[in-house]
């Protein structure tokens, strides 16, 4: 939000402070999370839209691109460094999990990415589904209603820009590349908050119009307000779903190991719900599987229906799971929880 606060001051003004405040908020956000790198990308994309659009000089367009965004390219130097020397010592890291690219789980985080911030998701209910051709007309009804406003000289090139950059251009480059884990709306930040932004652009426009302007942006601003008011207490009170049952039944069980198909998420999990419970559970590591397979595996599932047995273990030793019966398993938490055959 900083960057890109600090990069629309600076195409407006033309006043180096905010290039180096953009600088400073980009270099530090990129050595939290290399989003910040696709941001300054989405920045520089709608700057070239936005100088073109207005028929500026291909040498002038380079010129106060280099002075807008050579600070952010140094300040990123500390956070390429430190994943340059990750890299070179990866075996020390562990991938924590990656699912396939499909368009069912481009359409579950992007559209999901749109109706969190959109205040929908309050309205819709944590489980509400999206078909797998959602997101892919989401990102066409975006480009057509941006592109129309453009033309009709409604919205600012800047804004368009923006707009096409991280909302239509970014998904769909995303998309493109068949990347994984994409079922995740945290992966679709940059485009979450550049919506924000458009957003709040929209509402001070309405809010500048006064009369019917004005009674539209508060009408809208209390939909929103309502809608997230409803999705973060359904969040306080029910959390990342309903996991701590399943913890609680392992633990009370009198064999409290448990083995998963997820052996990094899930572990941790379960071991941070376990120590705040004080409950003791044991993770089994795969390698430790068959010299005595637990009574317990959590599969991490992200399908309507589980089923109703699974095989767990290294192929040397596959057990054979059933489905555990009882109240506590539930689709939103993204675990079932089985028993020993």
């Amino acid at each position: 939000f900083l960057a890109t606060g600090a990069f629309l001051r600076a195409m407006k003004t033309s006043e180096r402070r905010w290039a180096w405040i953009m600088a400073a908020a980009a270099g530090t956000g990129a050595l939290f999370h290399l989003t910040a790198i696709a941001l300054l990308a989405v920045l520089g994309l709608a700057f070239l839209i936005d100088s073109f659009s207005r028929g500026m000089a291909l040498r002038q367009t380079i010129d106060r691109g280099i002075a807008l965004f050579l600070p952010s390219a140094l300040a990123l130097v500390p956070a390429l460094a430190v994943l340059a020397a990750g890299v070179r010592s990866q075996g020390r890291f562990s991938v924590g999990g990656i699912s396939p690219f499909s368009l069912e789980s481009f359409t579950q985080g992007f559209g999901g990415m749109l109706m969190q911030m959109g205040g929908l998701q309050g309205f819709s209910g944590p489980e509400a589904a999206l078909p797998g051709w959602a997101g892919l007309l989401a990102l066409a009804i975006i480009a057509i209603v941006a592109v129309a406003l453009w033309w009709s000289g409604r919205l600012p090139p800047l804004s368009a820009g923006l707009a096409l950059s991280a909302l239509v251009i970014l998904p769909a480059i995303m998309a493109a590349m068949r990347m994984p884990n994409l079922e995740f709306p945290r992966y679709f930040l940059v485009p979450a908050c550049v919506l924000i932004v458009l957003a709040a652009m929209g509402f001070a426009g309405l809010w500048r119009n006064a009369g019917t302007g004005r009674i539209a942006a508060v009408a809208l601003l209390a939909l929103w307000s309502g809608g997230q008011a409803i999705a973060v207490a359904r969040f306080i009170s029910e959390g990342r779903g309903e996991r701590l049952p399943h913890v609680t039944r392992i633990a009370a069980s009198g064999d409290a190991r448990f083995a998963t198909n997820s052996p990094f998420r899930v572990p941790m999990i379960a071991g941070f719900l376990g120590t705040e419970a004080k409950l003791s559970i044991q993770h089994v590591e795969p390698a430790a599987f068959c010299a005595n397979p637990p009574l317990w595996f959590i599969a991490e599932i992200r399908e309507t229906a589980a089923p109703a047995f699974i095989t767990g273990g290294p192929q040397a030793c596959a057990t054979r799971y059933t489905i555990a019966p009882g109240p506590d398993r539930t689709r939103s938490s993204g675990w079932t929880l089985y028993r020993r055959l």
